[in-house]
């Protein structure tokens, strides 16, 4: 089958079966009044800026979101801020415990120490070694655990079921911080009638898929600002490509293994929420697995190149949409390209990097 799976507005009745509905099944008078307090902003609202380099490539008007510019570097602040701040305001958390391939780690290290909380950190033997102290830069334990992130992650639910003190993390999965990653799209649209050449809503919105956190978020995004057209155009390497197969076979899909070096994006399974947001969006969604390590590294060297800003391979997969010229066709005249981020590289690391692929 294609690797590029598309979604149109009447899905099969196989992916129909996949629509949970969107709203958190429970707590939510509690959710709801919390979000009405005023949750501690430890975010940054970041630029949205205008590609010379890349639109003139790419023959598109691209648009980018900077959310490397985050406190952290990557957009995990933007979730987690909120979600940290609601377990302490509404759970009493005292010690949280994340799992993580390294950018969640340390977005929730850094949101917990600002919050006074203790924070533990169990991240994959994958991660590499500046991420972990940079992590615990901010104060917080790491323990390195498993090949993946799942393993990881199994370790961290042993862990909270041991301390009764302590609150779970997820990286990607909760209702709240979806609703922080929207705050992205939120910002966008504030924007938007200042870029130069727009018309109407842009046609695409382009980003990465790990967990599906970060594009359960854009979607409710979209969903508030209107931009019912715009389509979204979700990027995966080859060796990640949950969400992708989920959309091309109509069933979640967990992976028997991650293979990619965009360890980042190594979640086995994407959340349900996603899914349920993608066929309740009217416009296309273009679920795209194929990208190659080769590419992903590729893009992430000609971003440096172009707008002198280190990204991780993870970021790399959604810049390849327009960098590389076979999906030159997926692309409408105007796109809004989310460059994620991710605090993990360095000028040596991307080097290995170039190396390995």
């Amino acid at each position: 089958p294609p690797a590029a799976a598309r979604r149109r507005p009447q899905p099969p009745a196989a992916a129909r079966s996949l629509r949970p509905s969107c709203e958190p099944a429970d707590n939510s008078c509690e959710l709801a009044a919390f979000r009405g307090t005023m949750a501690s902003r430890l975010y940054n609202r970041t630029p949205l800026v205008y590609s010379w380099p890349i639109s003139r490539s790419a023959g598109r008007h691209v648009y980018l979101k900077m959310e490397t510019l985050q406190p952290t570097g990557s957009f995990k602040d933007r979730g987690l801020s909120k979600y940290i701040n609601y377990l302490k305001e509404v759970k009493s958390a005292r010690r949280i415990i994340s799992s993580s391939g390294g950018n969640a780690g340390q977005a929730s290290a850094f949101v917990g120490k600002q919050l006074g909380l203790d924070v533990s950190v169990v991240v994959p033997e994958t991660t590499p070694e500046p991420m972990i102290e940079k992590i615990k830069s901010h104060g917080a334990e790491v323990t390195v655990h498993g090949e993946s992130w799942k393993q990881a992650d199994d370790l961290v639910h042993t862990m909270v079921e041991e301390d009764p003190d302590a609150q779970y993390i997820t990286p990607f999965d909760h209702p709240i911080i979806f609703e922080g990653h929207s705050t992205l799209i939120d910002e966008v649209v504030e924007d938007w009638d200042e870029m130069p050449d727009v018309s109407g809503p842009p046609g695409a919105v382009v980003c990465c898929v790990g967990g599906g956190g970060l594009l359960t978020g854009i979607y409710q995004g979209l969903r508030k600002a209107g931009w019912h057209s715009t389509a979204v155009i979700a990027a995966e390497t080859q060796g990640a490509a949950s969400f992708s197969r989920s959309v091309k076979e109509g069933k979640l899909i967990t992976l028997d293994r991650i293979a990619t070096i965009a360890s980042t994006l190594g979640a086995p399974k994407v959340t349900p929420t996603v899914i349920a947001h993608m066929h309740e969006h009217k416009a296309e969604t273009h679920a795209i697995g194929d990208v190659t390590d080769r590419e992903a590294v590729d893009s992430l060297k000609k971003f440096q190149k172009d707008h002198r800003v280190l990204v991780e391979p993870s970021c790399g997969a959604a810049l390849s949409m327009v960098y590389e010229s076979r999906h030159a066709r997926l692309l409408p005249d105007t796109v809004i390209m989310v460059v994620c981020g991710g605090s993990g590289v360095d000028m040596d690391i991307l080097r290995a990097w170039d190396e390995k692929v």
